[in-house]
């Protein structure tokens, strides 16, 4: 086993994972690759790591990353669409104790928008095409200049989404962040928002060891390796937005309540991350 630092982004899909791993992965301490799956009930892409049993270790999958950098990373992203009926047991014994997590969290109806009318992630020109990074040469081989469409009916025009087939789908993005939070029991355990991640990108490289400085922070902000693709507001497509977020909301506070007693939990037994001082 490698004694490297190593560590996961966990989180539901369209969390902004891919930003997030491929934004430590510019750091010059810092490699990163892959797309760790849990149990996929399809046929896995070849950046994904899949997670078959309770057997596997995390560990030593982020150690086949062809790196002399001190810092592998990865991450670990829950589907939603394509696993309904997801069985958490034996996932926290595949990420062993060392493996600093970052819990990415999102709000749902905005995981949903992506989901639905996701055209895809660009690579900016920044981007270091590593011909090692599987990761990366997929991104390249996807087409990143499509049109934002409602991606399961294939139409642009608007769609009304019944309430009672939003609500399983909400369902699975909670039951996501909840197997996530079984892992804040250790140590080294980080919950970052999705729009808190520009303010507190030096706090989640630190959080995952590097010795980076504020400049080279700044610099991949400034110029990150993902873009957005141009695209029309997603909730114009959907004629019942207002219904939706009301129902969203319900679940977004179940999973603030459980967030609120978690980090609670942490302080009380003394878990807070303690971070490496700066280089």
């Amino acid at each position: 086993m490698s004694d490297k630092t190593k560590f996961l982004i966990v989180c539901n899909m369209k969390s902004g994972s891919t930003w997030l791993e491929l934004m430590l992965g510019s750091l010059r301490d810092v490699a990163v690759d892959y797309e760790f799956k849990w149990r996929p009930e399809y046929a896995p892409s070849p950046e994904h790591m899949v997670i078959p049993d309770r057997n596997f270790r995390c560990g030593q999958a982020l150690s086949t990353i062809q790196s002399d950098k001190p810092i592998l990373g990865s991450k670990l992203v829950f589907d939603i669409y394509d696993t309904t009926e997801v069985e958490y047991e034996g996932l926290t014994d595949t990420i062993e104790s060392d493996i600093r997590v970052i819990h990415l969290t999102r709000n749902y109806i905005e995981l949903y928008l992506s989901a639905t009318y996701h055209p895809g992630i660009k690579l900016n020109e920044c981007a270091k095409h590593d011909s090692q990074s599987v990761l990366l040469r997929s991104m390249l081989e996807k087409n990143p200049n499509v049109d934002r469409i409602n991606l399961e009916t294939k139409l642009s025009g608007q769609v009304f989404v019944v309430p009672e087939s939003f609500a399983p789908v909400l369902h699975v993005m909670l039951m996501n962040d909840l197997a996530a939070m079984r892992l804040s029991q250790r140590k080294h355990y980080m919950v970052v928002d999705y729009t808190q991640v520009r303010e507190k990108f030096a706090d989640i490289a630190n959080f995952v060891g590097s010795r980076a400085t504020q400049a080279e922070f700044d610099a991949i902000l400034a110029n990150p390796p993902t873009v957005k693709n141009p695209k029309m507001a997603p909730h114009q497509l959907i004629q019942n937005y207002d219904q939706l977020v009301d129902l969203a909301n319900m679940y977004e506070e179940q999973k603030k309540q459980f967030l609120a007693r978690l980090l609670e939990l942490r302080k009380i037994h003394r878990l807070d991350p303690v971070t490496p001082s700066g280089p």
